[in-house]
């Protein structure tokens, strides 16, 4: 089972790369993309294995369609906690680390 960023638990083999990026750990394709072969069949490949500078197929951590997704979700997330605990506590330990590095410095 793998547990989704809204805390929905769905299987493994439902993962979807497109909607929830590259595979995770746990997934028996982790660290890999689906693509077709030149002889028409689908077949796994490391993404090692894609060319530096792309194009980079779906399932690949640099796709660019993920990598702007990611950022919306990202930026919408911080946008929603910046006045919440969870958006709030990283500068708080932050400022406690800093004072604490004054006072014994």
């Amino acid at each position: 089972k793998f547990e989704k960023k809204d805390g929905t638990l769905i299987d493994l083999g439902d993962f979807d790369p497109v909607a929830l990026g590259p595979f995770p750990k746990c997934h028996p394709h982790f660290e890999e993309h689906e693509f077709l072969a030149e002889n028409g069949t689908r077949a796994w490949r490391k993404n090692s294995q894609v060319p530096s500078g792309g194009p980079y197929p779906v399932g690949h951590p640099e796709n660019p369609e993920w990598v702007a997704q990611s950022n919306a979700e990202a930026l919408k997330e911080n946008e929603e906690n910046r006045f919440k605990w969870a958006g709030l506590q990283p500068n708080f330990h932050l400022l406690a680390l800093a004072t604490l590095c004054a006072f014994l410095g």
